[in-house]
């Protein structure tokens, strides 16, 4: 077994603690996690986990990614969600009036004042802006109104509500996607080109195409920031199995592997007790520190190599 690997791997320890040839406990432990949750660990090319961006140096550990999902499958599922969006938009049933209908039709009334903020154009400004109502689903500008809130008009809420499903739709079926917001504002508006939303008499179609996309833009940016914000650490420890292996003693192997991997990482206290019972009994901490930080970058780098390995 060759040790360029894991040269390499005690060679970024020690660049990304300021160089220093004498770790502490700590400052290995937050190393290696990072080192974990950054993608140096990444799955191989035979492995049976989810493929994982990883920015890790072509100059540490020389593991190779998953390749990526295939185009025919991304542009499948691309225009599953604009078919989706297309039949949305097309058909005539009624608003139901819900609350998630009536905080569409609000973000709605917040669309409608940033378009008037950046279109100086009166005919897009009225396909977007409709007048005071009760109805239900405005129910909650309603209330709150003391006559400085915008109303959008029965068509934008129904747009907003095709652009929501249209996203939860992509977001669900494809998670490793490089720039989702570029992605789901282009491919909502290359639909919505072709249909007659939001559109009057003699409108230009690049000035159609700027009004749809600033509409797409201000709406599904915010939602994609919620989504975002769901997402914790937490998640980027778990590798995700793409199916059920044939044998239990695979999967007892990657679970075994995955929860020693886990309890070494949160042993911080541990080590420091033990690092304390070594300052009881002998007077050379520095020393003490430097054989427990060696001997944990040991036991992660056997894990990490046999890992690859394994996999």
């Amino acid at each position: 077994m060759s040790s360029d690997p894991i040269e390499s791997m005690f060679g970024f320890l020690r660049r990304s603690s300021g160089c220093n040839d004498a770790l502490d406990v700590k400052s290995a432990i937050c190393c290696l996690e990072k080192m974990l949750k950054t993608g140096i660990g990444a799955a191989s090319t035979d492995s049976n986990v989810q493929s994982a961006t990883s920015f890790a140096s072509s100059q540490l550990l020389a593991v190779r990614q998953r390749r990526p999902a295939s185009k025919d499958v991304t542009d499948k599922l691309q225009d599953t969600a604009a078919q989706c969006l297309k039949e949305h938009c097309l058909s005539e049933r009624p608003l139901v009036s819900n609350p998630d209908v009536a905080s569409l039709a609000m973000i709605g009334g917040f669309i409608v004042r940033a378009a008037s903020e950046h279109i100086p154009c009166a005919d897009c400004i009225a396909v977007l802006q409709g007048a005071r109502s009760s109805i239900p689903h405005l129910g909650l500008i309603n209330h709150q109104d003391r006559g400085g809130l915008f109303y959008p008009t029965q068509e934008l809420v129904k747009l907003l509500i095709g652009l929501r499903r249209f996203v939860d739709f992509v977001l669900s079926h494809r998670r490793s996607i490089s720039k989702p917001l570029e992605v789901c504002v282009q491919g909502s508006v290359q639909v919505l080109e072709s249909l007659p939303v939001l559109s009057y008499g003699n409108q230009h179609p690049a000035h159609r195409r700027n009004l749809l996309e600033l509409v797409a833009r201000k709406f599904i940016k915010p939602l994609l920031t919620n989504c975002a914000q769901g997402a914790t650490d937490r998640s980027a420890s778990f590798k995700l199995l793409q199916h059920r292996p044939l044998s239990r003693k695979v999967l007892k192997i990657v679970m075994h592997f995955s929860s020693s991997i886990t309890s070494i990482l949160n042993c911080n206290i541990v080590f420091h007790q033990l690092t304390i019972v070594f300052h009881m009994y002998h007077s050379h901490l520095p020393i003490a520190t430097l054989l427990f930080s060696h001997i944990l970058e040991t036991v992660f780098c056997l894990l990490l190599v046999w890992n690859k390995e394994r996999y």
